[in-house]
């Protein structure tokens, strides 16, 4: 069921993350990313799910962002939102 956490959040000031080989389902939005500096990474994601989301499944906002061999489905906005 959708919407039963509220998901990840990446703010502004957090660089470098990963996420591999992972499973993130029932959120309200899968992954959010805050505008940050597009010199630097702010999130790598690899071979992982974001699926059944209530709201995006992967939001970005001005940030780099890699996504690789990922599975993004089922979400009742966009399943991949990129802004700038």
């Amino acid at each position: 069921m959708s919407g039963q956490w509220s998901g990840l959040h990446f703010y502004e000031t957090s660089y470098d993350n990963v996420i591999e080989y992972t499973d993130i389902h029932s959120a309200f939005n899968g992954v959010c990313v805050d505008s940050s500096d597009v010199s630097r990474q702010t999130l790598a994601v690899a071979n992982s799910t974001i699926h059944n989301c209530q709201g995006y499944a992967m939001y970005i906002a001005n940030s780099k962002v890699s996504i690789e061999n990922c599975q993004l489905t089922n979400a009742l906005y966009n399943c991949l939102s990129v802004d700038g």
